[in-house]
């Protein structure tokens, strides 16, 4: 049974003696299903051993039925076999001694257990060790060549060599959550995914700085993919290391070409410090003044809290300028007002969002079949699913109350307004390109700037009211050799809605009248550079 498969080396009960049984049978609730069957037209048990009936536990019992048997104090002889198709309880069985640790290469567990000496040489100390502290240990990381208990529930991929990680579970691979009863996606490069939490924790890597409290270089897949992000606390930093410098303004203009991205705002001691620590030069922060410093506020408009002793602005003795902008400095670890027009390097700050929003649009193309026909109930879940799937995943779509992941580029308008395209791009409406720094043309009237290729769209309009986004997209058809998706869209650029567009062309498919070729022709002809169907390969030949 699938329940207890989704455990390490575990299966339905396999009764080995009238004691085992009598035990079991103490313990059930009605009946419950043991891994005894002949659906193989013999007694076998689950695992495919064949069955002694000539045991005591088995003595009494009508094996003369076809079916499964299950067990319990109601029944004769506490065993009987039924249809395999009934609904029951059941059993589930393995050995005690089992390795209840799932390695993964190169990857990290954080954060170490502290009360205890948490180092051991060897990995089967360290197992027995974690195993013993049952709610405070999750796992092992080998670091530094020691392999110490941890408590995090995030792996973290290191870039450095010498690191893996031993998280404990009873799930086996490819199921996660309570009782093991879910399973995971199909993550990258095989690699199980966390049984704790089923996502493929292929978001964060260390690239330098790894401790086993923290990683001081951490990238993660929700920030931008620009060089430069760097993730701490669930928030993305673009840290200028190229030696460029800009104004006050020209920093914040450049902040806010990506998604709901300002200038560096400090929010406690730890995150300055951690900033501090990434920084070997003066950098802007959002902080300014347009009253010579008596008070200061964020570029966000928020105000800034500068009585606490770590944001005291220290400022130029003598100066007379009544707008002054707040710069850091790591040696000595200070911030200055500083006249705006000084050129500094700069820090931009976001929430971890790698997903943009337009209502009303589609992206296309569901990544799975899994996905065609179901969807998934919240956008986190599309969003595990379009990260395992990182090379060919452009978004999310939201339709008909589910959210699927798509690997379709363009953006297409949703014949219902309830409709929510989410392209996995960091950039601001208007913005694309590397550090999305390119601007696009402007849309006329109610187009859209594609981020993700950086041209105007939204002409295209699926026009089916289907329940399912496969429907929308596809009204699949096949022959022997080929299958082709069918786009069900109309165009602002066709003659009218009743056109549909197919690869660039516009095409009208009468509905019901009938007419001779020659009056086909003619009504082709009342458009312009319009003829009948010309067929130019198979591929068409199919839609």
């Amino acid at each position: 049974m699938a329940a207890c498969q989704s455990y390490i080396a575990t299966s339905l009960v396999k009764i080995n003696s009238i004691e085992e049984k009598l035990w079991v049978t103490a313990m059930v609730q009605g009946v419950s299903w043991t891994g005894l069957n002949n659906r193989a037209k013999k007694w076998i048990w689950e695992e495919g051993e064949e069955a002694d009936l000539s045991l005591d536990w088995a003595v009494g019992v009508d094996f003369a039925k076809n079916g499964c048997v299950g067990i319990g104090s109601s029944v004769k002889y506490n065993l009987i076999v039924s249809d395999c198709l009934e609904r029951k309880g059941w059993v589930c069985e393995r050995d005690e001694v089992q390795d209840m640790f799932q390695e993964y290469k190169g990857r990290a567990l954080l954060n170490p257990v502290t009360y205890i000496n948490a180092k051991f040489d060897t990995l089967s100390t360290a197992k027995e060790a974690c195993l013993l502290e049952v709610k405070n240990c999750s796992g092992i990381t080998l670091w530094a060549g020691k392999f110490v208990l941890v408590t995090g529930t995030t792996l973290i991929t290191a870039a450095a060599g010498g690191v893996d990680a031993f998280l404990k579970t009873s799930c086996a691979p490819g199921f996660f959550g309570v009782k093991c009863s879910s399973a995971c996606f199909e993550c990258p490069d095989n690699m199980p995914c966390n049984p704790i939490t089923g996502a493929c924790d292929n978001l964060l890597t260390c690239m330098a700085g790894l401790q086993l409290d923290q990683c001081q270089k951490l990238v993660s897949l929700k920030c931008p993919p620009d060089p430069g992000w760097w993730f701490w606390n669930k928030h993305c930093y673009y840290i200028e290391e190229t030696g460029l410098t800009k104004t006050w303004q020209e920093a914040k203009m450049f902040c806010s070409s990506y998604r709901e991205t300002m200038l560096l705002t400090i929010s406690s001691l730890k995150e300055k410090e951690w900033i501090i620590s990434m920084i070997n030069r003066m950098v802007w922060t959002g902080l300014n003044s347009r009253n010579r410093g008596i008070t200061w506020m964020w570029s966000d408009g928020q105000l800034a809290d500068t009585s606490v002793t770590w944001l005291i602005v220290k400022q130029a003795p003598g100066s007379t300028l009544n707008t002054i902008c707040g710069s850091l400095k790591p040696t000595p670890e200070f911030l200055s007002g500083q006249d705006c027009v000084l050129k500094n390097g700069w820090i931009c700050k976001n929430s971890a969002n790698a997903f943009g929003q337009h209502s009303g649009m589609l992206l296309l193309n569901p990544v799975t079949k899994h996905n065609h026909t179901q969807g998934f109930p919240s956008f986190e879940a599309a969003e595990k699913s379009c990260f395992s799937h990182l090379k060919e995943c452009t978004g999310v779509t939201f339709w008909n109350g589910f959210y699927f992941a798509v690997t379709g580029n363009i953006l297409t308008k949703s014949i219902r307004g309830t409709d929510v395209a989410f392209p996995r791009s960091a950039c601001s409406l208007g913005f694309h390109g590397r550090l999305c720094q390119e601007r696009c043309k402007v849309c006329h009237k109610d187009l859209i700037c594609n981020s993700l290729q950086g041209v105007c769209q939204g002409r295209e309009t699926c026009i089916s009211k289907s329940a399912k986004l496969l429907e929308c997209i596809f009204g699949s058809k096949s022959n022997a050799l080929l299958m082709f998706w069918i786009l069900a869209l109309i165009s602002s650029l066709c003659p009218s809605k009743a056109w549909l567009l197919w690869k660039e062309h516009c095409y009208y498919i009468e509905p019901e009248k009938q007419a001779t070729w020659l009056e086909a022709a003619t009504f082709c002809a009342n458009f312009r550079e319009t003829d009948l169907l010309s067929i130019d390969g198979d591929e068409e030949k199919v839609e």
